[in-house]
């Protein structure tokens, strides 16, 4: 695959490479040429890197062969060792030793002898030894070694940080770890919350994996405010690779101990999760890995309410790694519970039969954690209704439900004005929401009879009976009226909306729901949605998010999926209007999960008569927020994973090509470029099935012309965007990729020709423009011979037709590759050919001039340096 690259390219495009199954075949290839070449020290630094690659890739186990390579290696050849190997060298050194206490195969006596080894290496740096006895407690508590455990962990504490310390947030997470394990919460907090708040800078596992570790301290001292958005913010990192599987464990005790402990949306989201993730098990890195998470599933599994309710997976018991226990399919939540147990109790088995051990103690420590675990305290919230918004904030609504006021209906709101007429006093003495009650008689009525109930309302607007036969109510605010006050209130606010009179819309609701009703809760849920509306209309975010976020509790209360989504569509758009970005994707991945849990467990609470097909809309519109959410925050892998079942769902060619180009954007911002190359082939595809659907519809419709012409546009510019993504790709391009590209760029041009041809630009013009594309596209490819050739005719052809701006650029695009090649005197006539096109000319200021001027100023300040140098 990499014959035509020598061995500093190989080196050169695997340091470009994320982490991953990629990089480590380029490091595995460069370090074998390395050595058949005889190139001694590029072969030391390739194993090096090759161990570092399987550390952090996700296939930690694998980095041992390369790494005793090198050390082997470093004691025959001292002299090819520089100064920043050798700490590269001790850095992982740490990562050996976790590689042998979590594989249980690996005798005690060969951890202890390792163990020596490191302090020996450490003790010839000059080290202060804190790595070191941090490693020594880790592998003793492995080993059951609890004493001496704990005077490793004494010294570490005591010893001095060194260079080879963990960073300022991972140092006291192991601190964290130590103090949670033994129950001292309240002393965990405080050491987390002091990392969190320092100022000194994090690696970049921080502070995700601080978060992780301080869920329960968190929880268990009555700070559920700081853990939830902690887990929702590691979590969404967590969710973007495999390698983050490790830190699951936390976040599925979190979720269960807190849903057990009165908020049961939190076991519904802990299922969510490990169902979502389970075909990751099949790449835990370590035995201890799939262990822990066996056992937090379990928990999991154990605390769903319907202990008989069967489950859409398979347990996969025959492909997992480390282990083989039979495969389970479709099982019940307490079989699903047992199978977990089961696996987890027989790998700590396993750990308890390590050769030499003397002190085993997993399976007790299992056990515990299954069935002996401490309930965390009970919440006492004061909100009659739990928040299934996903928000971090607490919530501060009084939801005035009857439950909850002891209050009559007839006694909820004396005193509301009789009619909209009398609004003025309605505002001067702001009597109270009408209280209502969310467990009225309306839950158990048939069909037939939340027909009849509709209908005896004469109301044209939403009812609780309509919302619950899922019926759809036009309302045409011209014509419609209303017999009560409050529904003609929600009239006038609505005709208000209408004429952007937000502010007096936002009365008119607010009046609404302080006005009796025969039916009050869908009342105060079209109110909601009103304030909702003018306040995101009218810029007032937080006051959006506050409207939004009560209806959509109050729907989900009332088993109104619809209305939860369309509630949380809105909330998701206050926050995006804030920049609160992890926010804004956890409330949309809430409420998509919500739906899914209702198509997966039609018995639940939000469950009417809704089909998958209905919400579909809603569920598009969602995602497409959640995309942008987890884009705006950075999470571009992720936000691609969103756009991909984004393309799913799409109803038009034109949908699936918008979402597949925001797939291979977020993929290539991450340079996960085989994802990258795959989503490209869709791409392309779909943009073809646009173009044909949009021409089908202008054949028809003189009238759709342009839209034909703007699809060919967004054709053309996905076939130049899906080639230069193609032409990045981390090794040279071969003949194949090369041939894909060239018919890439032939398609654009057939399509610019056939269709965009007018009066400025021409087919030669395109032909021209084609060519200066293929020339970026072979420098893009390392193919310079190449790209010269294609720059010299675009320049050529552009200057014959006239455009000698168009081919000024040109030129400045070989000027600059022949900066980057080093070939100044080349460089140097290119620019000058540039400049005499731009000077004097009209566009003697434009960006295309300033650009040649600067590299000829750069070319000078060369010369005079090498000139000088001489």
């Amino acid at each position: 695959m990499f014959e035509h690259e020598s061995v500093q390219d190989l080196m050169a495009l695997a340091h470009e490479t994320p982490y991953g199954k990629k990089c480590s075949a380029l490091w595995a290839e460069a370090a074998r040429r390395a050595g058949a070449e005889g190139l001694e020290r590029e072969e030391l630094v390739c194993y090096m890197q090759l161990a570092v690659a399987f550390t952090l890739g996700g296939e930690v186990t694998r980095m041992v062969a390369p790494f005793m390579w090198v050390d082997k290696r470093r004691k025959e050849r001292p002299d090819l060792v520089t100064e920043s190997m050798q700490r590269s060298f001790g850095w992982y050194f740490k990562y050996l030793m976790l590689v042998l206490r979590e594989i249980p195969q690996v005798p005690a006596d060969e951890c202890f002898r390792t163990l020596d080894q490191m302090r020996e290496y450490y003790q010839g740096l000059g080290d202060s030894l804190k790595p070191y006895y941090l490693r020594e407690y880790y592998m003793y508590t492995t080993l059951g070694r609890v004493e001496d455990a704990e005077e490793a962990y004494r010294k570490w504490q005591l010893a001095d940080k060194s260079d080879l310390s963990d960073c300022a947030a991972c140092d006291p997470q192991h601190e964290v770890g130590y103090l949670t394990q033994r129950g001292r919460w309240e002393e965990a907090v405080e050491v987390g919350n002091r990392a969190l708040a320092s100022s000194e800078s994090y690696c970049s596992a921080q502070p995700e994996n601080m978060y992780s570790h301080m869920l329960v301290p968190w929880l268990r001292t009555g700070n559920d405010a700081k853990a939830w958005p902690a887990h929702v913010r590691a979590m969404q990192r967590n969710s973007q690779r495999a390698h983050f599987l490790k830190h699951f464990h936390q976040h599925l005790f979190y979720l269960e101990l807190s849903g057990s402990a009165g908020r049961p949306q939190r076991l519904q989201r802990g299922l969510e999760l490990v169902t979502r993730f389970l075909p990751w098990w099949l790449e835990a890195e370590t035995p201890i890995v799939l262990m822990e998470i066996a056992t937090a599933s379990a928990r999991v599994f154990a605390a769903q309410p319907d202990q008989q309710e069967r489950l859409d997976i398979t347990l996969p018991g025959q492909s997992l790694p480390w282990v083989r226990v039979p495969d389970l399919a479709n099982p019940t939540m307490a079989e699903a519970h047992e199978w977990c147990a089961q696996l987890a109790l027989k790998i700590a088995a396993m750990f308890d039969a390590r050769p030499g051990l003397e002190h085993p103690h997993q399976v007790a420590e299992v056990t515990h954690q299954l069935y002996h675990l401490e309930p965390a305290p009970v919440f006492h919230d004061t909100d009659a209704l739990a928040d299934v918004s996903g928000q971090f904030s607490p919530v501060n609504t009084d939801y005035r439900l009857q439950s909850a006021l002891g209050v009559a209906p007839e006694d909820a709101a004396d005193g509301t004005p009789e009619n909209p007429a009398d609004g003025d006093a309605a505002a001067e003495e702001q009597p109270p929401i009408v209280a209502i009650d969310i467990h009225g008689p309306w839950r158990e009525l048939t069909e037939e009879q939340l027909v009849a109930e509709h209908a005896a309302l004469g109301t044209s607007m939403p009812s609780i009976f309509s919302y619950r036969l899922d019926f759809t109510c036009d309302v045409d605010i011209d014509t419609a009226a209303e017999r009560e006050p409050a529904r003609q209130y929600l009239l006038e606010a609505h005709r208000l909306l209408a004429a952007d009179n937000y502010m007096e819309a936002a009365r008119a609701a607010d009046r609404a729901m302080r006005t009796p009703s025969e039916e009050p809760i869908s009342v105060r849920l079209i109110a909601l949605r009103v304030l909702a509306v003018t306040a995101l209309m009218a810029g007032y975010f937080a006051e959006c998010c506050e409207a939004a976020r009560h209806r959509l509790n109050l729907a989900a209360a009332c088993g109104l999926l619809r209305v939860q989504l369309d509630s949380a569509i809105l909330l998701v758009h206050g926050l995006l209007n804030q920049e609160q970005w992890s926010e804004a994707a956890e409330v949309a991945h809430t409420a998509l999960a919500a739906l899914q849990h209702a198509i997966d467990f039609p018995s639940g609470a939000a469950t009417v008569r809704h089909t998958p097909e209905q919400l579909v809309q809603q569920t598009i519109t969602l995602r497409e927020l959640l995309v942008r959410a987890l884009s705006e925050a950075d999470l571009d892998t992720a936000a691609a994973h969103e756009a991909l079942r984004l393309a799913e769902l799409a109803q038009t060619a034109e949908q699936k090509v918008s979402a597949l180009d925001q797939a291979l954007n977020g993929f290539h911002a991450d340079r996960e470029y085989e994802r990258c190359f795959a989503v490209g082939d869709q791409l392309v595809a779909a943009a073809e099935s646009m173009l044909l659907e949009v021409q089908a519809e202008a054949t028809v419709d003189e009238s759709a012309q342009h839209k034909f012409k703007n699809a060919v546009k967004e054709a053309c510019r996905i076939l130049m965007n899906v080639a230069l993504v193609r032409s990045e790709q981390p090794a040279m391009i071969d003949e194949s990729t090369a041939d894909y590209v060239e018919n890439l760029l032939r398609r654009r041009l057939d399509l610019l020709i056939k269709h965009l041809t007018d009066e400025t630009h021409g087919a030669e013009y395109y032909r021209a423009d084609n060519l200066e594309d293929h020339g970026l596209i072979a420098l893009r490819c390392r193919r310079l011979q190449d790209a010269m050739g294609y720059l010299e005719r675009a320049a050529d052809e552009f200057l014959a037709l006239g455009y000698e701006r168009y081919a000024a650029r040109a030129l400045n695009t070989a000027a600059h590759a022949q900066l980057q090649a080093a070939n100044i005197p080349a460089a140097k006539n290119y620019v000058l050919r540039s400049l005499s096109l731009l000077e004097g000319k009209s566009w003697e200021n434009a960006r295309t001039a300033q650009d040649a001027r600067e590299l000829y100023q750069r070319i000078q300040h060369l010369e005079a340096e090498g000139e000088a140098y001489e």
